[in-house]
């Protein structure tokens, strides 16, 4: 009971371990409860840290994860879920058509077996802010409380009087926020900065997006993720220039911007883009990309 008031009262959320060490590290664990908005440019690996972060506490906690996505289908979900599991290139096989080898086939499987005991499943694409609302108060009354992301909120369905952009972003906000509210669940809400701020890169803040005063007052935690090197154009020939563009395209800051308990931070990451996955940088990264072995991230809070 103590520990309940201490978190009601501001000292520290409760979390589930969802073994992303970066998650760990900057927050503790993913929040139990409550509006977790995640930004970032398109294309800079926003959805595939969130579908990380959440198979991770999945896989670490019996939970519900319901994915609701306007952005990719079940499959290409699946695809980044199990590129994140297995380590191999699923995306590249579904662009190209080529079927893994032996080996790569057994690690696919291996990962499927893995997700398959999991409470992991797509909601329908289409639906808007009250019927998410209504689909977890129905998985509520089975499973208790869970996760469910959105993909991202901007391109939420408009219903009711509530058509136009900004109206329809501010309603959708404080329905999803209810979800958190009243069943106990943390909805992760995937939200993209607006064109000027995409268009030169610069570090996502959460001023940024289209209805960004909602989100921001919505959310108890807001997270960007910003790859610094995103737009820099790939060198024409190969040699130890193209290696330095390639392990600066990897380059991935994780920043905590907003949490209601006070503790704020940045953190540098790897992004395998094949691979859908991060990690923690090597050597010849930290290096490439000017940064201290520890990593640790020195700007003004956004």
């Amino acid at each position: 009971a103590n520990r309940r008031i201490d978190n009601m009262l501001g000292k520290e959320p409760e979390t589930r371990p969802c073994n992303v060490p970066h998650i760990d590290s900057l927050l503790g664990g993913l929040p139990k409860r409550g509006l977790f908005t995640v930004i970032g440019h398109p294309g800079g690996g926003k959805t595939t840290w969130a579908l990380g972060a959440v198979l991770g506490a999945a896989k670490a906690n019996p939970i519900p994860v319901r994915v609701v996505s306007y952005e990719q289908d079940a499959i290409r979900t699946q695809a980044t879920l199990l590129s994140i599991e297995s380590g191999q290139q699923i995306h590249g096989y579904l662009n190209t058509g080529e079927a893994p080898g032996a080996e790569e086939a057994r690690e696919i499987s291996e990962a499927m077996s893995r997700q398959h005991p999991l409470d992991f499943a797509m909601v329908d694409r289409s639906i808007d802010a009250p019927a998410i609302y209504r689909e977890i108060a129905t998985t509520h009354a089975r499973t208790g409380p869970g996760i469910v992301m959105v993909d991202y909120v901007q391109n939420l369905p408009g219903f009711g009087a509530f058509q136009e952009a900004t109206p329809k972003i501010e309603e959708s906000c404080r329905i999803l926020a209810s979800i958190a509210r009243d069943f106990g669940w943390l909805v992760v809400m995937v939200s993209q900065p607006d064109k000027a701020s995409s268009k030169h890169n610069s570090r996502p803040t959460a001023a940024d997006a289209k209805g960004s005063s909602a989100i921001q007052q919505a959310s108890d935690f807001i997270v960007y993720v910003w790859r610094e090197h995103q737009q820099e154009p790939c060198p024409a020939s190969d040699g130890p220039a193209r290696q330095d563009w390639i392990r600066k395209q990897r380059k991935t800051e994780i920043g905590v911007v907003k949490n209601k308990y006070g503790k704020h931070g940045a953190e540098h990451v790897a992004l395998d883009t094949k691979r859908m996955a991060f990690r923690e940088p090597d050597a010849m990264e930290r290096e490439a990309w000017g940064i201290s072995p520890e990593g640790s991230v020195e700007h003004e809070r956004l």
